[in-house]
């Protein structure tokens, strides 16, 4: 891979890699860390890619790996997710509240979340970046529609 290359995919990819390590991990600079560790992986790489989806799931279960070596180091900060650059902007409150609900449920059913409400995976698909099972996954997304919809006060009825 050439430097053009590198920067062609950093470019298309980039974003996404780092919100999928934001989302995991709720913190800008440990985000940044993988997304840094991902792109080094593949620059140092000579796997060869069949599709631009190849290269995409590949990516992202790189930075999946990445956070959960991150989430497991003895030296592990934890910082809330407060920098306003690191904040979307919401159409209404409801939307943010949502956010906030997302970001405090356990980082295995935030990345469960995450990946298929937001980047469009099926659970098939979060099973091989994720390293789980397809049955793992829909369990993990079931149990954070059920919190979510405790957390956000839901009657059961939605």
């Amino acid at each position: 891979m050439n430097e053009a290359q590198f920067e062609s995919i950093l470019s298309d990819y980039g974003d996404t890699v780092y919100r999928v390590a934001l989302h995991i991990l709720c913190s800008v600079p440990d985000a940044e860390d993988a997304v840094q560790q991902t792109f080094t992986k593949l620059w140092v790489s000579d796997k060869h890619y069949d599709s631009e989806e190849h290269l995409r799931r590949w990516l992202i279960r790189v930075a999946v790996n990445e956070c959960k070596k991150e989430l497991r180091s003895p030296r592990r900060r934890i910082a809330p997710l407060d920098d306003a650059q690191a904040e979307p902007e919401f159409v209404n409150d409801e939307y943010r509240e949502v956010w906030e609900k997302v970001k405090a449920l356990d980082p295995k059913y935030r990345t469960a979340v995450y990946l298929r409400y937001y980047e469009g995976y099926t659970a098939e698909e979060i099973a091989k970046m994720t390293g789980s099972t397809a049955s793992t996954v829909r369990t993990r997304l079931m149990r954070a529609r059920e919190r979510l919809k405790t957390l956000l006060g839901g009657d059961g009825d939605d």
